[in-house]
This record gives structure tokens, C-alpha cells and sequence, in this order.
């Protein structure tokens, strides 16, 4: 440890007695170090992550209008359970102040497939028509400042008080991190029944999830099945439709997982010619320090010590790129 610390000060000695190449070395692997350190969070965060809901493999969506999902529920034989929501944008009254905030409608079913709540309860299919709300961790924290006393207090959505039963937990945001409240879908729906028998209204997202030993491709079948018998019985709205469901990861990901690839590959590439940039200067700095590398060979030291000098010079220097880079790259 002695001969380390020693190691250590000749080291910061020689690289504050040439400041420009320090300086240079530095911010090389900074940049390099930075730019990957960003891209690969961004990879992580949105490929390799596991997704934040329970047995997310095995989630599938699609787009379907309510007549057909009461169709696919009845008739398939693929899925544990299915669920169906619709997005909104709520005008949200809290006290004097009104703000707008997305949020969804959604069937009884999904949010306690999805996850646990933080506080409170989700609603079951009995409180389907209740105006009850369930709201976001975030949207507790920010606008309740997280009282647990938030339970059972209304806020006013399109006009009308809805009393909050549950908080979702902090890491739960589905179908994004912008949504932030959560009603039932069959009270928003009560006022407009006729869209729940419009084949033709296919705003809403079905949410399903695969039967242990069911593959994706034996669902695919099974549904192409039932679309095609929907096609026939009603012509007039189910013509040429195919209901297409797909993983929740592949529709999250969508065509943005190659660019994320190809982007990591690249910036890693940046990293690989910083190194080489860094490992060239060393090199020109190693030739100017023959003399003084003679001189130490000659009073006694070995060729170990030597180069455990340089690799300690060269550490700082990784050190300092390090810590550059991890702020460029926050930043």
C-alpha cells in the first residue's frame, strides 16, 4: 500500500507537470465514455429491462372495437384473462384548480393483472358503473403530496366527483409513464352505451395473457379463426379486418429496437477510437520519457516497478475520463 501511494503521487505529479496532455487524455475517454454510457441506459431502459408487470412475457394487445372483444373473450380459449381500456385526457378539478391530465378508462380486469396497489384497492367488476378512480403514484405525490389519507377523497373528472380507492406503485406505467388516473371503464361508457356496440369503433386496446402452454403462434391461429367468423357473420363492419395481437414488448419496442442497436454498436466504435487516440498519446508521451525511464532502470528499479508506474498514470487517467464521462453522459 505504501508503494502504492507513492505510485499514486509520482503519477498525479507527472500528469500536473503536463497539463495539455492530461487534459486531452481526459476528455477523449470522457466523450467516449459519456456518449455510451447514455446510449447504453437508453438499451437497457427500453430492450433489455424486464418490463414492470406481472408474467410481461406472455402479455399480448391489439386494437379491437367492444363488440368483438366480447366475441374473442367468449370464444377463445387462448387467454387466462383479457382486459380492455381506452386513453383519455381528463379535465381535473382539485379544489380551485383545474388541470388536464391523461389518463384511461378501463375494464375491472386489467389493473390488478398488471400490479399490486401501492395504497388502497382497485375496483372489481361489481363497481364497474361507480365513478371511482385510481390514480398514479406520482400524480399522489405531486398533487396529494403523498397523505395517506388520500383514500376515499373525490376528484372532480369531466364534472363529475369520483372517489379515489386506490394508488398504483411508483414503478407501474401502463400504458406510459404520462398516464396518471385510472376509472372504470363501464361508468364512463353508461352515458354513450351505443359505442359499446359499434363494431366499427376500434379505439380501444385489448390487454390478454397467454394460457400456460399456449404458444403465440397457436393464439395467432385461433384468433385468425375468430376473425375469420366474424368477417362472415357481420360483413358490413368486419370485412377485411384482421384482429392482430402481439407481444406488449413488441408493441412497446415497435421499429425503434434495430436503431438502438445499430446506435450502441456505433458509439461503442467512438469508445474503441477514443482508447486508440488515448493509447497514441501515451505512446509519443512514453518516447519523451526514455531519459527519465533510463535513469530510474539505472539507480535500481526494476522493469515491474516501471511499468506499474505507468499503469498508475494510466489508471488516473481512466479514472478521470471515468468520472467525466458518467457526468456527460447524466447530462
Amino acid at each position: 500500500m505504501q508503494t502504492l501511494w507513492q505510485d499514486l503521487r509520482f503519477g498525479v505529479r507527472m500528469l500536473l507537470k503536463n497539463p495539455g496532455f492530461a487534459l486531452t487524455a481526459v476528455i477523449t475517454l470522457a466523450l467516449g465514455i459519456g456518449a455510451n454510457t447514455a446510449i447504453f441506459s437508453v438499451v437497457y431502459g427500453v430492450l433489455l429491462k424486464p418490463l414492470p408487470y406481472k408474467d410481461a412475457e406472455r402479455i399480448v394487445v391489439a386494437n379491437l372495437s367492444p363488440p368483438d372483444f366480447r366475441d374473442i373473450k367468449e370464444s377463445s380459449q387462448s387467454f387466462d384473462w383479457m382486459a380492455m381500456w381506452a386513453s383519455n385526457l381528463y379535465n381535473v378539478a382539485l379544489g380551485d384548480e383545474v388541470i388536464q391530465v391523461r389518463g384511461a378508462v378501463v375494464s375491472p380486469e386489467l389493473l390488478p393483472q398488471l400490479t399490486q396497489p401501492a395504497l388502497g384497492r382497485f375496483w372489481g367488476a361489481a363497481e364497474d358503473r361507480q365513478e371511482l378512480a385510481v390514480i398514479s403514484h406520482d400524480f399522489w405525490q405531486s398533487h396529494f403530496n403523498g397523505d395517506p389519507q388520500v383514500i376515499g377523497q373525490t376528484i372532480r373528472l369531466y364534472g363529475k366527483p369520483h372517489t379515489i380507492v386506490g394508488v398504483t406503485p411508483p414503478e407501474f406505467q401502463y400504458p406510459t409513464r404520462d398516464f396518471k388516473i385510472w376509472n372504470p371503464l363501464g361508468a364512463a361508457m353508461a352515458e354513450t352505451p351505443q359505442q359499446m356496440e359499434n363494431r366499427q369503433f376500434r379505439i380501444f386496446r385489448a390487454v390478454a395473457h397467454l394460457k400456460t402452454g399456449v404458444s403465440l403462434p397457436q393464439m395467432q391461429t385461433e384468433i385468425e379463426t375468430i376473425s375469420q367468423r366474424l368477417q362472415q357473420q357481420y360483413p358490413d363492419t368486419n370485412s377485411g379486418i384482421r384482429m392482430n395481437f402481439t407481444l406488449l414488448y413488441e408493441r412497446i419496442v415497435g421499429d425503434v429496437s434495430r436503431a438502438l442497436w445499430v446506435l450502441l454498436a456505433t458509439v461503442g466504435f467512438v469508445l474503441l477510437i477514443a482508447c486508440a487516440n488515448v493509447a497514441n498519446l501515451l505512446l509519443a508521451r512514453g518516447a519523451s520519457r526514455h531519459r527519465e525511464v533510463a535513469v530510474r532502470m539505472a539507480v535500481g528499479a526494476s522493469r515491474g516497478r516501471i511499468v506499474r508506474q505507468l499503469l498508475t498514470e494510466s489508471l488516473l487517467l481512466s479514472i478521470g475520463g471515468g468520472v467525466l464521462g458518467l457526468l456527460i453522459g447524466t447530462w
